[in-house]
């Protein structure tokens, strides 16, 4: 086993704190959190090593040197084999580690705000021009991105804002990947909102909301369909005709949804509505 870490070192930067380590770590303690983008070959070029919570991730000093402002800064005050960072997940120190490796920003719309945070925060000005290039970008999913990063920071009027332009190119943005990223309560309120007349949601087919709503849950089908009703629940089956809503009993994919006494008690509702 290696010994025991020397006391910490504080920096002045905020969310940063390193420590000095004499010899090393033991192989078994760090052989499960070896990144995953590392080869064999990198591996014995490292010569560093990041620690976030738990997680030790094993870096070339020269190359996260030179993304990160931060990092270059205290690395050229301070002889120091090891840095521990604060106030970053895991997961979102995975993405940056990746990118510092392959140029390749890996963020989804659930995770893009926090990787942005951390970038800020470790002076990242790639992972910042490139995530806000995403939110920029005319590309339907740049609208779920800024609906998602609205929802997720509290800014009520950004998400409504958002939430509007999603419902006027609603076809585009079901089509996108990043949809099926969305949270039940997100997509609950897009569904909900699209059957509200005064949202001005430029629907073609209540029918296709509906195989739209089988999809999300489809993509993920042992964490989704507990969130069938919910889901299911804020699709305006009232809007569709009669003929669409007896062909929501027979889905081209995704039966074992419809067939569900609860879906056919939400569909039969609408039916006797008519």
């Amino acid at each position: 086993m290696g010994t025991k870490p020397s006391k910490e070192k504080h920096v002045s930067i905020k969310r940063i704190k390193a420590q000095t380590h004499s010899n090393g770590y033991s192989e078994e303690s760090l052989s499960n959190n070896r990144s995953e983008w590392h080869s064999y070959t990198d591996k014995l070029l490292t010569d560093f090593v990041i620690k976030v919570g738990d997680y030790i991730f094993h870096v070339q000093k020269d190359l996260i040197a030179y993304h990160s402002v931060v990092l270059r800064e205290f690395l050229s005050k301070n002889a120091t084999n090891m840095i521990t960072v604060i106030n970053v997940e895991p997961e979102v120190m995975k993405i940056i580690l990746h990118f510092m490796y392959t140029t390749h920003l890996k963020v989804n719309c659930q995770n893009m705000v926090e990787v942005y945070r951390a970038a800020e925060s470790l002076r990242i000005k790639e992972i910042i021009a490139k995530c806000i290039q995403i939110m920029r970008s005319n590309d339907p999913s740049a609208l779920i991105y800024r609906y998602t990063a609205s929802w997720i920071l509290g800014v009520d009027c950004a998400r409504y804002d958002s939430l509007l332009m999603i419902l006027r190119n609603l076809d585009g943005c079901a089509a996108e990947k990043e949809f099926m990223n969305l949270h039940v309560e997100q997509i609950c309120e897009i569904f909900t909102a699209a059957g509200l007349e005064w949202t001005n949601a430029q629907i073609e087919s209540f029918y296709n909301l509906f195989l739209v709503g089988l999809k999300w849950i489809d993509f993920n089908q042992t964490e989704r369909l507990q969130y069938a009703i919910s889901v299911m629940g804020s699709v305006p089956f009232r809007r569709m005709s009669n003929q669409e809503l007896h062909q929501c009993f027979n889905p081209p994919f995704a039966k074992y949804v419809a067939i569900l006494p609860g879906i056919k008690a939400i569909i039969h509702a609408a039916i006797s509505y008519k």
